[in-house]
Parts: structure tokens; sequence; C-alpha cells
């Protein structure tokens, strides 16, 4: 004997639902205007002389941005070649240096070279 919840469920829900569409329609009315006693507007209308403002097609950037743009690139440029430059020279100091200190243990008196 296999019984069905879904069935029983669902018949359980249509006999305790209570049938609500009979009140809610005695609250509607048509969509009438002159039964809901509502002033009726209409839309005015545009001149036909009256132009819109036409849009331009292409977006213009202004002569300071690009100039604002071009700055920063170049400032960035320069701090980029300037961290480089300095690298390299520290670099360069440090082998300077080891190649000292090795020249030196050489000349030592009591180093074999």
């Amino acid at each position: 004997m296999k019984r069905d919840f879904r069935e029983e469920y669902e018949e359980y829900m249509k006999k305790e639902t209570p049938d609500l569409w009979d009140r809610i329609e005695k609250g509607i009315s048509e969509n009438n205007p002159e039964d809901r006693n509502e002033k009726v507007v209409p839309l005015p209308q545009r001149d036909p002389a009256y132009k819109t403002a036409e849009t331009p097609k292409t977006r213009k950037i202004l002569p300071f941005r690009r100039i604002t743009a071009a700055a920063a690139a170049i400032c960035v440029l320069i701090v980029g070649i300037g961290s480089v430059n300095t690298l390299q020279r520290s670099k360069q100091t440090a082998q300077n240096m080891a190649n000292e200190n090795l020249s030196a243990k050489a000349n030592e008196p009591g180093s074999e070279a």
C-alpha cells in the first residue's frame, strides 16, 4: 500500500485554502476613468519648430587632459630612467669595492700570490 504524499498535500491545501477571488473581484473596477471619476489630461503637443539638441557623435577629449596625460608619462619616464641609473651605479660601486678588496689581500706581505 503506497501513499502519494504529494497528492494528499495538494488536496489538503485545496481544502484548507479559502477561495478569495470573489472578494478580490468585488473590489476591482474596470479600467474606465469615467467610472472612477478621474480627469483625463491629454499630453501637451510639442511645437514642430522645436528641435532637440544634437549630441556629438564622437567624444572630444579636452586639450588639458591630453597635456596632463603627456606630463604624467614624462614624469614616469624620468623617474624610471633615474632609478635604473642609480641601480647600475650601485652595482658598479659594489663590484669596484670587491675588486679593491681582492687586490688589497693579494698585496699583503703574508699572502701567497
